[in-house]
């Protein structure tokens, strides 16, 4: 129980607490003698392990790549937490001990965020609030812990965590994290209306988007542009640019005279400076300014307060990354990515469209190696090298990353025979056990599903341990609190 615990503090916090914890659940199962080495005799507890054995193939084939040695690595909490879980077989209480355990972590973890928030305001950066995992994970283990609570226990301290989950992924601007549970909740609700809360909540969360979508629509441009600032100074005017910031073209209304020369009197950073994060402090300054709805010229810079001096200083580019939390501004920079995106095709430093660039290249890979794929270690060079070939505008390390997408890594790891192999295998339980399964399981196996479309879920260590943690949890689950 205790090696248990550790997992699911370390969920959100520290990969060695989970690597000791699942080595500790291990020594306690070994402890107890030879009677708990064999696996139980029930479909459900061999899905994990069957997985395990499924996807070391590959790996076992490359050895002794170190692709392969770390993929057997990374998926042996595949083969051993269920087995350690099941002879523990913790009841009701001991599943709320659990749940604890990863809520105290995600407390921690957001402890720690907030001080590397307060070092570094006026810049917001969402990673702060996840130091440990990345911000997708972060938002799925809220997302699931606040339901698990939610499902056993339905105490005032179960309501605090939810309400604080709500506040925590609004600060991560966990958007994927938000929508998903947005709208799996009817799968947490009694069956009877269950589908006109789906329907609801699809309808709101469509009409929502689509709202969103036209307010950060470009501006019609107007019928002249001036040609002078007040003070008499020439604008420059690039329409070749198609960057926005907040519907409004970042470059026009332009004059580099008066931006150089009012902003030497508000600040003692020059212009041409980088700032906290390594820009230039001079298209910065644009394209807040741009946010704003000012023009780049005197007047503008007098407009702005010395608490935005100091945040232009500090990399902020946009009004609304002042808000707290700034997941206005999240969704602002997702339409402005694939703006942009879409009428130069670069998608560097823009974190939607490289996973579009990654997705063509893999399926165009997958098209030439259908059958055996390209092997778990070649995976990543030859996704880079045909992408190159492809001519990818892809830069840098953007064009060595894996596909960020579960179904194409798997896909090319070992053909597409293997895919529809292991989604048989992953699908099972809604296909053959679905009488025996609660709504908490649906909840979590819906999400991570959907989840593993623009994530490689699979290829971190804290993703393997969010799946099979919360997969033998939810197995396990009793019924509901209100039943």
């Amino acid at each position: 129980m205790l090696g248990l615990g550790m997992i699911a503090l370390g969920l959100s916090t520290s990969h060695s607490l989970m690597s000791i914890g699942l080595g500790l659940a291990c020594l306690g199962l070994l402890g107890s003698g030879p009677a708990h080495l064999g696996y139980p005799n029930s479909e459900k507890w061999w899905l994990l392990p069957l997985l395990f054995c499924l996807t070391a193939l590959p790996a076992l084939m490359a050895l002794p790549d170190p692709a392969a040695l770390r993929e057997l690595r990374l998926k042996l909490p595949l083969l051993l937490l269920p087995l350690a879980w099941y002879h523990l077989n913790p009841k009701q209480k001991e599943i709320k001990v659990l749940l604890w355990a990863a809520a105290v972590g995600t407390l921690c973890a957001f402890t720690v965020g907030a001080l590397k928030f307060s070092e570094a305001w006026p810049q917001v950066q969402a990673r702060l609030f996840s130091p440990f995992i990345s911000n997708v994970r972060m938002g799925i283990l809220l997302t699931l812990t606040a339901a698990g609570l939610w499902w056993v226990d339905r105490s005032w301290r179960s309501w605090t965590f939810i309400a604080f989950s709500l506040i925590y992924l609004l600060f991560l601007q966990a958007i994927t994290a938000i929508l998903l549970s947005f709208l799996l909740i009817p799968l947490l609700l009694p069956s009877k209306g269950r589908l006109w809360a789906f329907a609801i909540l699809l309808l709101g969360s469509s009409a929502l988007g689509l709202w969103t979508w036209s307010m950060y629509q470009p501006d019609p441009e107007p019928e002249f542009y001036p040609l002078y600032t007040a003070q008499g100074h020439p604008y420059k005017y690039d329409f070749n640019d198609p960057s926005i910031e907040n519907g409004k073209y970042v470059w026009r209304y332009v004059c580099p005279f008066e931006l150089r020369k009012e902003w030497s009197k508000r600040s003692a950073i020059h212009i041409d400076s980088a700032h906290n994060l390594n820009y230039p402090i001079y298209p910065t300054l644009v394209r807040y300014l741009t946010s704003r709805g000012l023009r780049k010229d005197a007047q503008g810079i007098s407009a702005l307060s010395p608490l935005e001096i100091k945040a232009i200083e500090s990399g902020v580019a946009n009004w609304l990354e002042l808000e707290k939390p700034p997941i206005r501004a999240r969704l602002h920079e997702l339409i402005r990515d694939m703006h942009y995106y879409s009428k130069t095709g670069n998608p560097n430093h823009k974190s939607l469209p490289i996973r579009i660039e990654l997705w063509k290249g893999a399926l165009n890979l997958l098209v030439q190696h259908p059958w055996l794929g390209v092997g778990i270690d070649s995976l990543r060079p030859q996704l880079a090298q045909h992408l190159k070939h492809m001519g990818s505008p892809l830069k840098g390390t953007y064009g060595t990353l894996n596909p960020h997408n579960q179904w194409l890594f798997l896909a090319l790891s070992a053909g597409i025979p293997f895919l529809l192999l292991w989604l048989l295998l992953w699908f099972s339980p809604v296909l053959f056990l679905k009488n025996s399964l609660n709504s908490f399981f649906v909840f979590f196996f819906a999400m991570i599903s959907l989840a593993m479309c623009t994530e490689d879920v699979l290829d971190t260590q804290a993703g393997v341990f969010h799946v099979v943690f919360f997969w033998v949890l939810t197995l396990q689950s009793p019924v509901s609190a209100k039943n």
